[in-house]
């Protein structure tokens, strides 16, 4: 079934990809698993906070071996940031499932990938239930890689004007998924996972299966 997460009030967040900062402690981690419910071969876990100006989504992906971290070449923006280890958020700030925000990072500086969709709704527009790709949105992320832990970390600060929404009050109710795409060593292909999965469709961009996040 789908998944529901909190996001809770934060104030003093360092954007450095680290996770260390007090006011993370208190919110606890949600599990990312394999996208078609299997056994994820690496722990993936995330958690969100949110300020007077914007949401702040704290990211913590596991790998098998350092080495998969090693060879991450920035794309710089927009760039193919989905073809190498990547976390993806897919978000609603509206809670209808029919529009959301597309952000990637990969765990390294200048690399990401923004986009929209269902924000034209008129059916003669040309990007009718089609991706934006020339939109650009403001905000930031940082990534810190710990090779001693086999782990990266990061930190994305999602300003509510980029998502074009006001400050949400305690109780508001949006929709979202989280995803990453791992590269182990070997393996012939990608592993993917997805917070709220459904075994049917294995896609990130199945808005019915959206978790809900709620503001407290």
């Amino acid at each position: 079934g789908k998944k529901r997460t909190e996001a809770r009030p934060v104030k003093a967040i360092t954007l450095d990809g680290k996770l260390d900062d007090p006011d993370w402690r208190d919110i606890p981690f949600q599990e990312v698993g394999e996208i078609a419910m299997g056994q994820a071969p690496s722990e993936t876990h995330f958690r969100i906070g949110y300020d007077k100006e914007g949401l702040w989504i704290a990211f913590r992906g596991k790998v098998a071996s350092a080495g998969e971290l090693e060879n991450i070449k920035p794309v710089g923006r927009d760039g193919t940031a989905w073809r190498q280890e990547n976390m993806e958020l897919v978000i609603d700030p509206i809670g209808t499932r029919r529009l959301y925000y597309h952000f990637i990072i990969n765990p390294v500086a200048n690399s990401t990938l923004d986009r929209r969709f269902g924000y034209h709704e008129a059916p003669d527009h040309p990007l009718y239930q089609n991706f934006e790709w020339n939109w650009n949105g403001k905000w930031d992320y940082a990534v810190h890689v710990d090779k001693a832990r086999q782990q990266w970390t990061a930190e994305l600060r999602l300003p509510f004007k980029t998502l074009e929404v006001n400050r949400p009050n305690p109780g508001d109710v949006w929709t979202m998924n989280i995803g990453r795409n791992q590269y182990p060593k070997d393996a012939k292909s990608p592993v993917a996972y997805l917070w709220s999965p459904n075994i049917q469709s294995r896609t990130f961009h199945d808005m019915s299966v959206f978790g809900e996040l709620v503001f407290r």
